[in-house]
């Protein structure tokens, strides 16, 4: 098994990709800790996840906060003595407005939790992560291309792009991989409220840029379990677009 006994920190559990991804790296045999703030699909989850065999737990975390961050950092401690193998940064959120209708507040809730909280959870568990260590962040093509709505959530995801490459260069000399996954549109239900401002017609648009069709939650967990790998041990500061061929049309 590719994961067998890795303990691995997933979060943004509670829903679409990051659930999808705990599902797949525990049926290769990880340790999976899901991060998360609602508590019934958390426990839905690990259920699952038990009754099939594997190992999983979870915790939950407002990632807008730091003081819960800074508590949840402590479990993990508390919990693991060991260090980490895996961390999977798979919280974010969307927000569709135009410039003209963006607003500091809009800025600071995004980059709260989708640039803010998977760089502070690095720094506060970097002395758990050792040789061999991986962090995948879940950014988008959104941070590599230009959407019309999407300004603010593609500035966020691009900062974390950034910051991937970064943290590879810095923690190379230490052994550990960082990497990137930029998925296109996938079916989640974070995909369901951002259609709301589309029309039909848009919609149709935007599934016919995408040259595979729509993505769905199980082909972004395929890419994590390779990139998280041991298979990918050559592999650092990379983002991997996983988009259905949307970035080229």
């Amino acid at each position: 098994m590719r994961f067998k006994f890795k303990r691995t920190v997933i979060t943004g559990g509670s829903s679409g990709i990051g659930k999808a991804i705990a599902r797949r790296l525990s049926s290769e045999g990880a340790d999976v800790l899901v991060v998360g703030r609602n508590v019934d699909s958390l426990e839905h989850l690990c259920k699952e996840i038990l009754a099939a065999g594997g190992l999983a737990k979870y915790l939950l975390c407002d990632l807008t906060d730091q003081d819960s961050r800074k508590a949840l950092c402590k479990s993990v401690a508390e919990l693991w003595d060991d260090k980490i193998d895996v961390i999977v940064n798979a919280a974010g959120i969307h927000n569709i407005k135009p410039i003209s209708h963006s607003s500091p507040d809009l800025w600071r809730q995004l980059m709260e939790i989708n640039v803010i909280a998977p760089a502070d959870l690095l720094t506060k568990l970097l002395p758990k992560l050792d040789i061999g260590s991986v962090v995948v962040n879940i950014s988008s093509v959104a941070g590599i291309t230009a959407t019309p709505g999407s300004s603010v959530y593609a500035a966020t995801k691009a900062a974390l792009l950034s910051f991937t490459r970064t943290a590879a260069v810095e923690l190379a000399p230490r052994g550990i991989r960082v990497n990137a996954i930029l998925p296109g549109m996938v079916k989640t239900p974070m995909m369901e409220t951002m259609f709301r401002f589309f029309t039909k017609e848009q919609q149709i648009e935007l599934e016919k840029r995408h040259l595979l069709g729509f993505g769905t939650v199980e082909d972004i967990a395929s890419a994590v379990s390779f990139i998280a790998s041991h298979e990918a041990k050559w592999i650092t500061g990379c983002a991997f677009v996983v988009d259905g061929g949307l970035s080229l049309s």
